[in-house]
Parts: C-alpha cells; structure tokens; sequence
C-alpha cells in the first residue's frame, strides 16, 4: 500500500488524467485537498465531497465523476474519513467504490448518505466490507436498498464486527432485514 506524499503527488497525476479521460471536470476541492496535503507533507484526514458544498451545489458526483476520483485510489492509504454524502451516487458508483474497499487500509468513515444506491450497490458494498477490517463508521441512510440490501449488510457484519457505528435511516428495510439485523447483534454480543 502506498502512502505519504508521493502516494499524493501520483494520485493527483492520476485523478487528473482520469478526470481527462471520463471528460469530467477536475474538482477544485480534490485538488486543493491534494495539493495543502502535498505541500504541509501529511495525508488529509478527510477528503469531504458531499453534494452540499458550493462546488457540488449544482453538480453533484455521479457514478463517472466517483470513478475518476476512487480508481486512482487503488493501491493507496489515502484518507481516513470519504464524506460523499447528498450526491448522484448509483449502483455502478457502488460498485467502483467496493473494489477499492475490499482491499483499503486506510478509511475507516464511509458516509453514503443520500445517494442513489439500491440493493444492488449496498450487495456489493457489503461483500467488499466484508474483507476490510478497517471502516468502523458507515452510513448508508436515505438510500433505498430495501430488505435484499439490509440483508447483505447483516450478512457482512456476521463476518466484520469492526464497524461500531451503523445508519440505515430511511432505507425500505422491512422485517426481514429487521430481523436480519437483530438476529447479528444477538449473536455478536
């Protein structure tokens, strides 16, 4: 896994080239976040990209601007908290985050709050949790990913009880994922 600056200098390379290649804009605020991180030598503790910023106010990330920023990503312990929250996240935005989180060693707070990720996004996300011993905090509230969703994510923490905070707020979950849900805690306390 790299790290340290010149992890920071190659992902910027590479974030840029990606962006060039997707034909997505550069966002001033990955950049700037690099760039402070490149020039005081230590890694950022957060990369926030939630719609809500002023950059994101009116473009918010889609699953092609997500590709440009995560793929880049592979191989590298970048940051310990992605807020991308309020954003047009999709199943295939979930899908290039999960590859990237099977094998991170580095974030430990995924915020997906308010997105556009279904069941499917949330069956692959939680597969890949379930290799990463790293992320304690994730939030995956106010994305419909109904009782197939909420079950992979029960499912995944039989396996991974890292995470120690959870937030599934207007999701769809119905009983059964419910029951899912209380079935883990009961048998991980």
């Amino acid at each position: 896994m790299a790290s340290g600056p010149m992890a920071l200098v190659d992902f910027l390379d590479k974030y840029v080239n990606m962006c060039e290649k997707k034909r997505v804009p550069v966002l001033s605020t990955v950049k700037k976040t690099l760039e402070q991180a490149i020039d005081s030598g230590e890694l950022p503790d957060m990369l926030k990209l939630c719609g809500t910023i002023p950059e994101l106010k009116f473009r918010r990330i889609d699953d092609d601007t997500l590709e440009s920023i995560i793929q880049p990503m592979a191989g590298m312990s970048l940051v310990r908290q992605l807020d991308l929250s309020y954003n047009e996240i999709g199943n295939k935005g979930a899908h290039i985050l999960a590859k990237i989180l099977k094998d991170d060693q580095s974030i430990e707070v995924l915020i997906l709050r308010s997105n556009s990720i279904t069941a499917d996004g949330a069956v692959a996300i939680s597969k890949a949790l379930t290799y990463n011993e790293h992320i304690t905090y994730l939030d995956f509230s106010d994305n419909v990913i109904g009782d197939e969703g909420g079950m992979a994510i029960a499912s995944m923490l039989q396996v991974n009880n890292n995470i120690t905070h959870l937030s599934l707020s207007n999701c769809g979950l119905a009983a059964t994922a419910l029951i899912g849900f209380a079935t883990v805690l009961q048998s991980n306390n």
